[in-house]
Formats: structure tokens, sequence, C-alpha cells
């Protein structure tokens, strides 16, 4: 009647009802923690942020796109750059909550206060930073937190907004089992020549035009988060390209979006 592992749509679900099923199992939804890390970051309030500081956009940000894609956020919140204290508080999260998944965003790069690189320096922490080859989102983190004998995953995207959305779309979306996005080849509008790192997979935001080519929006900075706002596509410029012109023919990811 219906294969393992297939969404329960309505239609489904009628489908099952009409073959006289009454009951099936499920797959619990995941329960996932979700951390913004850095000093600077605020929870967003009315007006402007405080001094030297700035609003939290990952973490509503992650916590929609992970809730889109299945998961079941049970917690929203932001550490400062202290490796104990973000430590601490998953740990008495992870206990009150029994969480499934820890996601946190920023600490996984070079500078001197990388706070969950920092963590993973402790002995209840084994996480591997390997540098993926796309852009934005090219740091990452993954491994586990051990709390009271249970082995969390833990997956730590970058700071940036638009490299820890794509991340989440890229890497934990596929790893919950949520659908896959519908891919086409489009040819890209540009008013002029775009640039792209040859030796990576760059993914620009977009709009699909109703002529069916994908006009990008926005720059290819990962602190543009407008632009990704705006988009209801990402454009795959891959690796071994070093420019990209009007009418080149690439794939394409369509997502939810594009109403501004």
């Amino acid at each position: 009647m219906l294969r393992e592992g297939r969404l329960l749509t309505p239609a489904r679900i009628a489908h099952l009802a009409s073959c006289g099923a009454r009951d099936v199992e499920v797959e619990a939804t995941l329960r996932v923690i979700v951390l913004s890390t850095g000093t600077e970051v605020q929870a967003p309030a009315g007006g402007a942020p405080a001094p030297g500081r700035l609003f939290d956009a990952n973490g509503p940000g992650l916590a929609a796109a992970l809730t889109e894609a299945g998961a079941e956020v049970v917690h929203v919140g932001a550490v400062p750059d202290d490796a104990g204290a973000l430590l601490e508080h998953l740990r008495e999260q992870l206990r009150t909550l029994d969480a499934d998944l820890v996601v946190t965003s920023g600490g996984v790069s070079m500078g001197a206060l990388e706070v969950v690189r920092h963590a993973a320096e402790h002995e209840c922490v084994s996480l591997a930073f390997p540098t993926v080859a796309m852009q934005p989102g090219g740091p990452q983190g993954i491994g586990t937190l051990d709390v009271d004998g249970r082995r969390v995953p833990w997956l730590a995207f970058p700071g940036n907004p638009v490299s820890a959305l794509l991340s989440c779309e890229l890497i934990a979306r596929p790893a919950l089992g949520a659908p896959a996005r519908r891919r086409l080849r489009l040819p890209v509008q540009l008013e002029a020549e775009e640039p792209s790192p040859p030796a990576l997979d760059q993914y620009r935001r977009a709009r699909v035009l109703p002529s069916g080519r994908a006009r990008l929006v926005g720059g290819a900075s990962s602190h543009l988060i407008g632009g990704y706002a705006a988009a209801d596509a990402l454009v795959l410029v891959p690796a071994g390209t070093v420019a990209v012109r009007d009418g080149d023919e690439l794939e394409t990811l369509l997502i939810p979006g594009g109403d501004s």
C-alpha cells in the first residue's frame, strides 16, 4: 500500500484507510536544540541593537528551517564566547528536554574566539571541523556531545546567516530525511558577468522568472540575508567555473520563498 519512509500526506492517509489500514508505524520526530554563539549576539527586539551587538538571525532562521524539514525544535537560545558556558547550557537543556540533536551556529572558523572549536577540546566532546568545498558555508563541524552516558549528535554550522541557512538546507535537511527539493537546469539572467571561485561549488540566491530563467538576487557574500529572503531558488555554480555569464544553464534548486 505504501513504501516505508514515505511522508504521510492526506492522499496517502486516505489510500491507507481505503485499504482498511487502521494503524501504521511512524518514525518519531527528531527533537532538536538550536543555539547561536557569540558574545555580540542578542535576541531580536524593537529598535536598534545595543552598541557592539547584533540581533540573532540564525536562531529563528535555523529553527524554522529544521521545523520545515520535519524536526521538533525544543529550544532556541544564544550563548557567549565561553566554551564552559556553552557546554553547561547544552547539558542542562539536553537533560531537561531529552533532545536528539544539537545544531549550533558560529564558532567554527579560524579566529581567536571560536567557541565551538574551544568546546571540542573538552573530553565530553568529539567534533571534527572539515572544510567543505562550497560557498557560502565552507567551515563545518560535526560530531557528538556526551551527556550522562548518552552521545548526542552535534552539527556546528558557520555564523554568517546565509552560510548557516545554506548549511541547514544542504546538510541537515537531507540527514533528517526531508523530501528532496525539485532541481531543474535553467538559464541564468545576468546584466554582467559574475565571478565564481573555481575551487568551490558556489550557491547563488535567485528568483525564477515567468520566462523560465533564473535571475540572481543579492550578492555572493554570506552575510546578505536579504537576498536569500527574496529568493525562491539556489543556483549551483559548479567547481571549475571561473565566471557565470548571461544565458549559462545551471542546476537550480527550488526553495520556498520569493514573495518580497
